[in-house]
């Protein structure tokens, strides 16, 4: 056999191998991100836009008074910062984000001050939870994934300093009262996060392994490097499971299971809490949820793709 068959042959079989990775493996990663996806537009003829809210990426619906909380942004500073798709030209960064509310009802927006909250970075964010006060139900807890610019260093090579800011309101009010800021070093990569009604405790997801550099994108690829992350007032932070793969949005409902979303996989990972506050795998769900959710019911759960 000639050299240049022994060569066509290889190429042969490199054409092949490269088409079944790109068949079985590439493929649906693309179509998961929407190329060459197929939109089937469903339940969208009583829509309504509301000019006043943009770029938000976080909801979370009061269901006894069916008001909408939002953590939003500005249209003009998302392609130049959000650190979890790697934009990170902090000159160009948002610092003054903020919460909203929604009444569907009514169409009223109000957007929350803050109050007593002078950091210098302001507030860039991201993954947001509501949660009605254990001790006064007519008080909310207010979680935020804060993404701050870095104090030290090029952003596009240490990455953001994430923390976690914890604000309390009252049901119908117009402000925000800051209560404290969370940062730890195992709070890499936050991108939503669950609390406690006692406002001391949270769940929060990575939705890396690591803030800069090629190495994430081998995510795309299956490695499970993300995790979720549990953070106590008084105890700080331990991971709650490490090895999970596109962590994304994470809700809890009201019978105590957890749910977190596999943005890259198009899966929802059901986990249920220990005695510690770990969290251990139950069940995985094909879902094709790609981001954030709220889990109204046991059994029902709202998603946003």
């Amino acid at each position: 056999m000639g050299v240049g068959r022994i060569l066509l042959n290889i190429l042969v079989v490199f054409a092949a191998i490269a088409g079944g990775f790109y068949q079985f493996k590439l493929k649906p990663i693309l179509v998961k991100f929407g190329q060459g996806r197929v939109i089937d537009p469903r339940g969208n003829t009583d829509c309504t836009t509301v000019p006043e809210l943009k770029a938000c990426e976080k909801l979370a619906l009061h269901q006894p008074t069916g008001v909408i909380y939002l953590a939003c942004s500005t249209q003009e500073s998302r392609p130049h910062w959000l650190p979890n798709a790697q934009r990170l030209n902090a000159t160009g960064a948002s610092r003054t984000d903020y919460v909203a509310t929604y009444n569907p009802q009514s169409g009223k927006v109000t957007k929350l001050k803050t109050v007593n909250f002078d950091s210098p970075r302001g507030l860039s964010l991201h993954g947001m939870d509501v949660v009605p006060s254990s001790s006064n139900p007519s008080e909310l807890w207010i979680y935020l994934v804060n993404h701050r610019e870095p104090l030290n260093g090029d952003p596009k090579v240490v990455g953001a300093d994430s923390s976690v800011e914890i604000f309390k309101t009252a049901l119908g009010g117009s402000t925000m009262e800051y209560v404290r800021t969370v940062e730890d070093p195992l709070v890499l990569t936050p991108n939503d996060l669950t609390g406690t009604p006692d406002g001391k405790a949270f769940w929060v997801t990575n939705d890396y392994g690591t803030k800069t550099g090629l190495i994430r994108d081998l995510d795309l690829l299956g490695r499970a490097s993300t995790s979720v992350v549990y953070c106590h007032e008084t105890e700080g932070c331990k991971y709650a499971i490490q090895n999970m793969h596109g962590n994304n949005g994470i809700a809890q409902a009201p019978n105590g299971t957890f749910y977190v979303v596999n943005a890259l996989g198009g899966q929802l990972t059901v986990l249920e809490k220990q005695a510690d506050n770990t969290l251990v795998i139950t069940d995985v769900i094909e879902s094709g949820i790609e981001k954030s959710f709220h889990v109204f019911h046991p059994t029902a759960v709202l998603t946003s793709f």
